[in-house]
């Protein structure tokens, strides 16, 4: 589901903004059936393979050591990517959000990737798959779901990370649009920056409780609508009325895959109806009248969801 447009102005700030650790302050309260697997290149790429990443010597303890680890892993997935490709990588740093994550996490969750460890997990909407191999490093077991056709270079990006790296990273394509089943049932998912590109996002939450633990989701949000649909001088903010606004087909960032962008209540509603409770909740980006087409006022929820519905 990963989009295959260049990054806008605004997100490469964030991103900037991720980076030293410095991000704005949270607020707190297609493939149906089976998926199908994704084989890495059959004749190995001509530049020689970079090693696989050592194994950590130790059991990561706490965020700041997660977030040493995720430096040096990111250097070593800069070095396998320059090797060259015959593709677009994904433009994104997707290994940013591990700094939002130390502001999202509390408590017992602060050990989340310790609690990890030997564990079944996905990321599903995994572009490159840079956070699905970084827990790899980490001593998870990883399966990646994306879809093939929509992702940013049809998941080659992925396939050849998982060979010059010698993974053992699992890559499946699934249409989360059409009726899925997942691979497996999973410990816990990554599944952030997907919900506003699903078309029938009530399925795909109810799906995922049904055979996923817990999970990190993060997605856009707004609190207002375009200004055309304010009239005089009102100011209708409706952040915690259960609302979502429809996007048209180029009204954010001309990307045709944007659907759906909620308000905080509507998320919260989504969530609650399809099976899961809210144990950590922060937001970033603008957040006195964020609305779902500007760039400058773009604004991101993440929380950490435990499923009531869970079936064994």
């Amino acid at each position: 589901m990963t989009s295959t447009r260049k990054p806008t102005t605004l997100k490469r700030r964030i991103a900037r903004a991720l980076k030293p650790l410095r991000a704005v302050p949270p607020q707190r309260p297609r493939d149906t059936g089976p998926a199908a697997v994704v084989a890495a290149p059959a004749s190995p790429p001509v530049h020689d393979p970079a090693p696989a990443p050592a194994p950590l010597e130790r059991t990561p303890s706490g965020m700041d050591e997660v977030r040493r680890q995720a430096d040096v892993f990111a250097e070593t997935l800069q070095q396998v990517k320059a090797q060259g490709a015959d593709f677009p990588w994904y433009p994104y740093q997707s290994m940013h959000n591990v700094g939002v994550l130390d502001q999202l996490l509390t408590g017992e969750r602060r050990d989340l990737f310790q609690q990890l460890r030997g564990k079944r997990i996905a990321d599903i909407g995994a572009a490159d798959g840079d956070i699905a191999f970084l827990m790899e490093s980490l001593g998870c077991r990883v399966d990646i779901i994306d879809n093939g056709p929509t992702n940013m270079n049809q998941l080659r990006g992925a396939a050849l990370v998982k060979q010059r790296l010698n993974s053992r990273v699992e890559i499946h394509s699934v249409d989360l649009d059409q009726y899925f089943t997942l691979p497996a049932k999973y410990d816990f998912a990554f599944f952030m920056g997907i919900l506003y590109h699903l078309q029938n996002p009530f399925y795909v939450m109810k799906t995922l409780a049904r055979n996923t633990r817990t999970i990190v989701l993060s997605t856009r949000i707004a609190s207002h609508p375009p200004m055309e649909y304010v009239t005089g001088d009102a100011d209708p903010g409706y952040r915690d009325v259960p609302l979502a606004y429809l996007l048209d087909a180029d009204e954010s960032n001309g990307d045709s895959t944007n659907y759906w962008t909620f308000t905080e209540g509507g998320l919260k509603r989504l969530l609650k109806r399809t099976g899961w409770e809210v144990l950590d909740y922060i937001t970033i980006g603008e957040h006195r009248r964020s609305d779902p087409r500007r760039d400058d006022r773009d604004q991101r929820a993440f929380c950490f969801l435990r499923s009531t519905a869970y079936e064994d």
